[in-house]
């Protein structure tokens, strides 16, 4: 088998990026090359020598390196992998703020309302002028999306260039299927290594998905994990001082999770932050959120862990620090391994729909269990679901759809109409009028821009 290269957009990112690399050090196969192109190239290039320690410490066959432009490290690529920040920390301030202008509190802003739509104005934009160097450059490629919004992303990709494989990946589903594993061990079952190998059915949107069956050796791994979550008892109210306790904004009680299991009989596959999102009745009050064990998370926060993260790589570049070479748990690298033909794997993963998910659009980027091979991505058709849920995750599809429909056309109406169709913001008219303004002027820059792929703000 020839040589995998390996490109990676966002070369520089501080987690992503840095899990992919401890488990290259632990590939014993073939390996290949990993170039990193990032608009932060001394990022890109801390992470390459941070890659290049770790792996002289392994016997691991792969090599990364840094590239000053995307063409560099496109050229020959059989895989792109795309983590990046959609413009900077400061848009994901402004779009947050005139949310709770509105009286919207996110506690992620990355994927749904008025916060994530925002983002992903700018990351479609972003995501169309990739499109055109990934049609010049490696037109056969799997372009590997790891950035939210997820399904904006990868239908901007779709839309500028529909012959691109696509396929997005995200760790929420293996998350949730991990604690449906330790509740199959609670009751003495011998659990698998992977949850691709439990009889687990997992649909929808990403950040918005459910698990209608999951068993194990014939017990139902549904009905075991709610069992666990009702003999836990007390909670804790994610209030200002517990958050401080923990210094975590990312801990989830799963309340939000457990009473949609209880009530419509699917598992919500995804972190109660991200559910609240989509969901309606829960954005309006922060006591609500604190009621239900779900934490704001200050941009103040990513900035910080942001640099705490380039302080950990320097010191582990000085000496300092031990290597961090655990396996990852998560699917980028089993996922090329399978897609070259070196593996099998079965797992949740974002495509464009082909009748997966019969009650949404056809195109629209929906995640579902499947199946991998050097053949290619086989995804797992959904059953049809509880009437609700249908309608839901067709709101949102559809608001989706109207924020790319803005993106290509410019015509603030479709945004206004996107923010409109978004069934957790209730939204009225003025409201989004006015948020549709502000969205648009947070994003003119890369509206406005022919190459919105090479704005460094």
């Amino acid at each position: 088998m020839s040589t995998l290269k390996l490109a990676y957009i966002g070369g520089g990112s501080r987690e992503w990026a840095r899990k992919l690399f401890s488990d290259l050090t632990l590939d014993t196969g073939p390996g290949g090359e990993v170039a990193l192109y990032d608009l932060d190239e001394a990022a890109s290039r801390l992470n390459a020598e941070y890659a290049g320690r770790l792996l002289r410490l392994s016997s691991s066959n792969w090599r990364v390196h840094a590239v000053s432009h995307p063409e560099q490290a496109l050229r020959g690529a059989s895989f792109v992998v795309m983590s990046i920040l959609p413009g900077s920390y400061d848009q994901m301030e402004a779009e947050l703020k005139a949310s709770v202008d509105h009286g919207l509190l996110y506690p992620v802003g990355d994927s749904a309302g008025p916060a994530g739509l925002s983002r992903g104005v700018r990351s479609a934009a972003i995501y169309s002028a990739y499109a055109r160097l990934f049609s010049a450059h490696c037109p056969d490629a799997w372009i590997i999306n790891l950035t939210n919004p997820m399904a904006i992303c990868l239908g901007a990709l779709k839309k500028e260039a529909p012959s691109l494989k696509l396929v997005g990946v995200c760790h929420e589903v293996s998350h949730v299927a991990s604690a449906l594993m330790d509740a199959a061990k609670a009751a003495g079952l011998e659990s698998p290594e992977h949850y691709g190998r439990l009889s687990l059915s997992s649909w929808g949107l990403n950040h918005c998905t459910f698990i209608d069956r999951a068993s194990l050796d014939g017990r139902d791994l549904l009905a075991l994990w709610l069992e666990g979550f009702r003999a836990k008892g007390g909670f804790e109210p994610h209030t200002g001082a517990s958050i401080a306790a923990h210094n975590d904004y990312f801990r989830s009680e799963d309340r939000v999770k457990a009473f949609v299991l209880e009530n419509l009989g699917v598992l919500p596959s995804a972190g109660d932050r991200h559910l609240v999102e989509f969901l309606p009745g829960y954005l309006r009050s922060g006591m609500e959120l604190e009621r239900f064990g779900v934490a704001l998370t200050p941009v103040k926060f990513r900035r910080e862990r942001a640099k705490a993260s380039e302080r950990n790589a320097r010191d582990f570049l000085s000496g300092t620090k031990p290597p961090q070479n655990e396996p990852s748990g998560e699917v980028v690298l089993p996922l090329i391994q399978a897609l070259s033909g070196q593996k099998e794997l079965r797992a949740s993963l974002v495509l464009p729909n082909e009748g997966q998910l019969p009650f949404l659009p056809r195109a629209t980027m929906v995640e579902t269990m499947s199946q991998v091979s050097g053949r290619g991505i086989l995804p797992e058709r959904a059953p049809p679901p509880h009437p609700y849920l249908a309608r839901l995750l067709d709101a949102h599809a559809a608001s989706y759809a109207k924020t790319l429909d803005f993106v290509w056309s410019g015509r603030e109406g479709e945004l206004i109409e996107a923010l409109l169709l978004d069934p957790a913001a209730g939204l009225n008219p003025e409201r989004a009028g006015d948020l549709a303004r502000r969205i648009g002027e947070i994003n003119r820059p890369w509206l406005e821009s022919p190459d919105a792929a090479s704005l460094a703000l």
